[in-house]
């Protein structure tokens, strides 16, 4: 037995060391460990945001649930491909990555309303460090500042070009929250010197 639970000679592929998104066969191990401690959690938080959904939607529609049904599709796929994949990160990352594009396109959908909500593309990064190491964490973070940009100069080009803080104040959350992670992550400090404690009081004020 191995890989928390998983054969290792059911993979389809040889099993890999490091990857651009991981350091090592130690990371791996530990994304597959929290990932299948977090399953119930995220499944709990599915089921909670469809409650949400359904009791919003006489304002808002009943199509918000149809994003909220093809995201937890894709980590249902994710979920099965890293038990044989000799690179699960990657499966992780793409189904993250698909969540992130899929708030954005329905952000893009609300309109004009979207710059006062693309903060939400900045929350989800704050799940990465559970899983990735630094190197992970850091694409996740590409990821949500490009979709962020995408939206709001898409929705709102002439409101940002005129008010760039809109866009700066956005980003600005996902980039503290990186600094708390990453330093919660790494042992007792961060990049500065500071200890974790401190990093990540610093990233939610």
């Amino acid at each position: 037995m191995g890989r928390n639970g998983y054969e290792l000679g059911e993979l389809d592929e040889p099993v890999a060391g490091s990857s651009w998104l991981i350091e090592g066969d130690p990371d791996r191990e530990r994304l597959l460990d929290m990932d299948r401690r977090l399953r119930p959690v995220r499944l709990r938080t599915f089921a909670v945001l469809a409650v949400a959904l359904v009791v919003a939607s006489p304002w808002v529609g009943w199509w918000t649930l149809g994003p909220l049904a093809l995201a937890a599709a894709l980590f249902r796929v994710a979920e099965m491909r890293i038990k044989r994949a000799a690179h699960p990160e990657y499966w992780m990352l793409a189904a993250w990555a698909g969540a992130e594009a899929i708030i954005a396109l329905s952000l893009a959908l609300t309109g004009d309303s979207a710059t006062i909500m693309l903060s939400l593309l900045a929350i989800p990064v704050v799940t990465l460090s559970a899983r990735f190491s630094t190197r992970g964490v850091w694409v996740g973070v590409g990821i949500a500042a490009a979709l962020i940009v995408a939206v709001a100069l898409g929705t709102s080009a002439r409101e940002v070009v005129d008010n760039p803080p809109l866009l700066i104040g956005t980003r600005s959350p996902g980039r503290g929250w990186l600094d708390g992670v990453t330093a919660l992550y790494g042992g007792t400090s961060d990049g500065a010197g500071r200890p974790w404690w401190a990093a990540l009081a610093a990233s939610i004020r």
